[in-house]
């Protein structure tokens, strides 16, 4: 018996329901998971396309410290979504994780190709494997956003995947150069694994010099194209991961938005990913360091794992560049565990190892379907989406509390890409002090909060006779019990929507 779920039939379905899962994730992971993925991306995009000006833009664009390669990206793509008649907002940005979901597919179909003949799986199914490339539960999500996270992790990938090769051309090398160069510039942390397949392809692969020096030729021409890029953009010369390390290293900034202990760190791997699969991928690793301490994987895993460890400054969305290993990762120390120790058994604990996987894969297919169902974040713009809509028939004017508006999370931020005209903003510092006026005209009359003073509001439709209508959650309501039992998910972050 091998650990198969034999081969063939499953392998057929494997494409459309690929397109099927991402195309979902794409259309219903409205938003963005972090603000970067925004600000920093299309409201850029948005400074030359005319929708902002320099006192718009975040922090990070006085100090030059945002790569420009992505939002010059997103400046052309609209460009052409414009010339084709798209306009809306939430069209575009649906587009670009369209665009996203698209790469991952095919990026994850290439890397699985390449490492499963190049770690030659021996009980592993070329099914099974493939179908945990596409399908763990967290890979979908990551693959459909179009954030630095995401694109760097994307390109890596692809370097990784030529880099296994044993006959790799000289073309091949340039190509490497290019995507690590490119990685790099999607995001600066990346040059660490970057540099850690470098290292693995002298030291280990032992490729010739002569090719590795082609390799960082690409690289620096890459490096110089971004200088170039964000020249245009900045409209002055300036080394952009350099301002990068002075602010949030040697300056540590980025200390400001939190810090934490390398512990942090652990608890990402082994409860975001959910307990049964945290503990896996966290086993597979620490087996790989003691067991094949030469494993590419490993080389570049490790390294970037133990410098964000160390980085004062920590977020789940850090390690999303990796996510595209972990399925190799976890499915190489499954198939040593078979070799070694438990093939003789196999006859005799068919059922345990027949169920452990079912109860895997229910988790797996659970998981996976609220993910790919759930807005991104906390749901901001699955919320202004709506409100939006109700703007098309009538006016709004929207009541929120500090905090709550939708259209604008951050007060300090301006969020000028999915602002409706159509929609009065009226804040309210005290909930315990309002009160309906009674010179309202025609239109939707709204009331934003934040899920923790939803007893506020309880209690001043009892005392003050206040009449409203919870109409909307920036999640939907068939998900919060489930997701208010997950680790990474932060319930009091949800914003409630009103109708007066």
């Amino acid at each position: 018996m091998t650990l198969s779920l034999k081969p063939t039939s499953g392998m057929t379905l494997l494409w459309p329901l690929a397109i099927i899962v991402y195309g979902m994730a794409a259309y219903f992971n409205i938003g963005y998971y972090h603000p970067d993925e925004h600000y920093q991306i299309i409201e850029f995009a948005g400074l030359k396309l005319g929708w902002n000006k320099p006192a718009d833009m975040a922090w990070e664009y006085t100090q030059a410290i945002r790569p420009t390669i992505q939002p010059w990206l997103c400046f052309v793509y609209f460009k052409l979504m414009f010339l084709i008649g798209i306009n809306d907002p939430y069209q575009l940005a649906f587009s670009l994780r369209l665009l996203t979901a698209a790469c991952a597919i095919l990026v994850t179909g290439f890397f699985a190709k390449r490492t499963y003949a190049y770690f030659q799986f021996g009980h592993i199914s070329k099914t099974l494997y493939y179908y945990c490339s596409y399908f763990l539960w967290f890979i979908p999500m990551v693959g459909v956003r179009f954030s630095s996270e995401t694109w760097s992790g994307l390109l890596f990938t692809v370097a990784l995947a030529l880099a296994l090769g044993n006959k790799t051309t000289r073309g091949q090398y340039l190509v490497i150069g290019t995507l690590l160069g490119a990685c790099f510039l999607f995001r600066f942390q990346c040059g660490i694994v970057a540099a850690s397949l470098i290292m693995w392809m002298l030291i280990i692969k032992k490729d010739p010099p002569r090719y590795m020096l082609i390799v960082m030729g690409a690289i620096i021409a890459m490096i110089l194209a971004g200088f170039l890029l964000d020249y245009l953009f900045y409209h002055k010369p300036t080394l952009t991961f350099v301002n990068y390390f002075r602010t949030n290293i040697i300056e540590d900034t980025a200390s400001k938005y939190g810090v934490s202990s390398w512990s942090t760190l652990l608890s990402y791997i082994l409860l975001h990913t959910i307990v049964p699969f945290g503990l896996l991928i966290f086993a597979s690793i620490i087996w790989l360091i003691i067991m094949k301490p030469a494993n590419p994987l490993i080389w570049c895993v490790g390294p970037f794992i133990l410098i964000h460890a160390i980085i004062p400054h920590k977020e789940i969305r850090f390690l999303f560049p990796l996510v595209w290993t972990v399925p190799c990762i976890v499915l190489l120390m499954i198939e040593d565990l078979y070799s070694l120790y438990l093939k003789p058994y196999t006859r005799q604990y068919r059922l345990t190892i027949a169920g452990t996987l079912a109860f895997l894969a229910l988790i797996n297919a659970s998981a996976l379907a609220f993910t790919i169902l759930k807005p991104a974040g906390t749901g901001q713009k699955y919320l202004t989406n709506y409100i939006d809509s109700k703007a098309k028939t009538a006016p709004v004017v929207m009541y929120f509390s500090p905090g709550a508006n939708p259209y604008q999370p951050w007060s300090f931020l301006q969020e000028h890409f999915y602002r409706n005209e159509n929609v009065v903003f009226k804040s309210i510092e005290d909930l315990t002090k309002y009160g309906v006026s009674d010179s309202r005209h025609d239109g939707h009359y709204l009331l934003a909060i934040q899920e923790y003073e939803k007893e506020i509001v309880e209690a001043l439709m009892h005392y003050k006779k206040i009449e409203m209508t919870l109409i909307k959650q920036s999640i939907p309501g068939f998900e919060l019990p489930v997701l208010n039992e997950y680790v990474g998910f932060n319930k009091r972050a949800v914003i409630l929507l009103y109708s007066l």
